[in-house]
């Protein structure tokens, strides 16, 4: 365990702060042994920081996992360890001829958080082919394993997000992949990228989705980000229409609940793509994405956040709500 830890180089926004504890598990036993030691303390799980903007040092313990075990199980079943960097269990999958997480190429982050948001791309989710999850449930002190049809999944939401927020630590995420290759190029620009006069392979898709994201999202490595700052609003159908009258190029998905709409889109017709404030701004390629040019605070993104939505709120009546986790 290390005290006061600057943890800049943990979050990939580089928010220049430190937290009380910092502390990394690989097994249960040190898991168990973690939550022993800080009692009543406040923690947080930080698995690659993708998706977290702090906003303040943390006063509290920050636990990360270093577990990085792949199991595959049966015919098609993977069982993947919480600290695995979920791209590389992707290219794993796809090595191993298991199919099913191409789509879902080139996010950051580990695997453990991937059931936390049900994070997806390109019309899938990570609910389509997670099995069951393996957490350690502080409350219970115990170990214990959730279905995924119990893991309350919605768009960029989970029970993890809900009733069991701050009361359970994922250990692992055993993913159902299917044997034969089926694929799924229907959302986005996927289509225009393909030679169609090829035969489609995972790896292909895969290799195409990478290139999109290099090429619209900006590497953390370069210029700070949390990737996707906001989620695609889901409007109903008058909503929608009434848009489109006023908007006859706005694109848009159908979703089990009305109408999604690229939050991205609106934020780029609102006029906020590539503008920048101090060392805060937004992407020029990707008006979905808030950056940190180097010195900017967790404070300085959010208040740029709250002018984008209300800005959005003015013009296209719609209320954006952030995808990233805010502390």
């Amino acid at each position: 365990m290390e005290i006061n830890k600057n943890i800049k180089d943990k979050n990939t926004f580089g928010i220049d702060i430190s937290t009380a504890k910092y502390v990394e598990f690989r097994t249960i036993e040190e898991l168990k042994n973690i939550f022993k030691d800080i009692g009543s303390d406040k923690w947080y799980v930080l698995g690659g920081g993708s998706n977290t903007l702090f906003t303040s040092d943390f006063k509290g313990t920050i636990i990360h996992p270093i577990s990085d075990k792949i199991e595959i199980i049966g015919d098609s079943n993977i069982k993947v360890d919480a600290g695995v960097d979920w791209d590389y269990f992707v290219a794993y999958s796809i090595d191993n001829k298991l199919y099913g997480a191409e789509n879902l190429s080139y996010i950051p982050g580990d695997v453990g958080a991937s059931p936390v948001q049900n994070i997806g791309a390109y019309g899938s989710e990570v609910k389509d082919i997670i099995s069951e999850v393996e957490y350690y449930n502080t409350e219970t002190e115990s170990v214990e394993i959730i279905s995924a049809k119990d893991c309350l999944f919605g768009y960029r939401d989970s029970i993890f997000k809900n009733q069991l927020r701050s009361k359970i630590v994922v250990i692992s995420v055993t993913f159902k992949l299917n044997k034969i290759f089926t694929p799924n190029v229907r959302y986005g620009n996927i289509i225009n990228e393909l030679d169609t006069s090829k035969e489609l392979t995972a790896k292909i898709i895969r290799d195409t989705i990478i290139k999109i994201r290099s090429e619209k999202l900006p590497d953390p490595k370069k210029i700070c980000n949390g990737g996707s700052f906001f989620k695609n609003p889901i409007v109903t159908v008058d909503k929608f229409n009434d848009l489109k009258s006023q908007n006859d190029d706005i694109p848009s998905y159908s979703d089990v609940k009305g109408i999604k709409i690229p939050a991205g889109w609106l934020i780029d017709r609102a006029g906020w793509k590539g503008y920048r404030k101090g060392d805060v701004g937004v992407h020029k390629n990707q008006a979905l994405v808030l950056v940190n040019y180097g010195g900017g605070s967790g404070k300085d993104v959010i208040s740029l956040a709250d002018k984008i939505i209300k800005d959005v709120n003015n013009k296209f009546g719609i209320i954006l709500s952030p995808e990233i986790n805010i502390l």
